[in-house]
């Protein structure tokens, strides 16, 4: 149950994300504001992301056998994704850090 609502959880984080990173002249303001809690927090969040993504990948090999057949490739597809999208939040927020001079 816990891995559906991780599931969840991180579509929501990324439906969220992703277009406000990639297009804020199209958001609304409520949603850049809530991107700039997120760029404060980056650290955190990415932590918790990374333990979400890694939870879904132990979670699918450790059950895979017990997984219908489409089931195992909805999980597989979703965890690749999820997995991206954390690599792609990662190196883009590194980016940042580095342009605004935050790394030493």
């Amino acid at each position: 149950m816990l891995i559906i609502v991780t599931f969840i959880l991180l579509t929501i984080y990324n439906a969220f994300y992703l277009p406000v990173k990639f297009m804020p002249d199209l958001m609304p303001s409520f949603m850049i504001n809530g991107y700039e809690i997120i760029k404060d927090n980056w650290a955190l969040l990415t932590f918790l992301d990374f333990v979400a993504v890694a939870t879904l990948f132990v979670d699918l090999i450790t059950r895979y056998e017990k997984f219908t057949k489409s089931g195992q490739l909805i999980r597989l597809m979703l965890t690749a994704l999820f997995f991206c999208t954390f690599a792609l939040k990662f190196f883009m927020g590194m980016m940042e850090l580095y342009i605004d001079g935050d790394v030493v």
